[in-house]
């Protein structure tokens, strides 16, 4: 269960994208985002504000993993842009 001081942090991350609004939906202690409508990655939290765990969207295989090359775990917006990067949205 992620507190409600760490959601506003969150929400706050998620509201710094100026050129599209992201949509993340909160399940226990991970936050699901999407893009366009389709996921994009997820966000676990680990008891503070920094870092998140992070996993991208694999569409091959229908999972959540580690990117390869990337650090497992980050700040929210540095895994969020690693996630566009990877997919070419940035």
């Amino acid at each position: 269960m992620i507190p409600p001081q760490a959601l506003k942090h969150l929400r706050g991350e998620l509201g710094s994208f100026n050129a599209w609004r992201p949509q993340a939906c909160v399940r226990g202690r991970f936050c699901y985002v999407s893009y366009g409508g389709g996921p994009l990655c997820r966000l676990g939290y680990r008891g503070q504000l920094d870092p998140w765990d992070c996993a991208l969207y694999k569409y091959s295989t229908r999972r959540y993993g580690e990117l390869a090359l990337a650090p497992d775990q980050d700040s929210i917006r540095e895994c969020i842009e690693r996630a566009l990067h990877a997919y070419n949205f940035r």
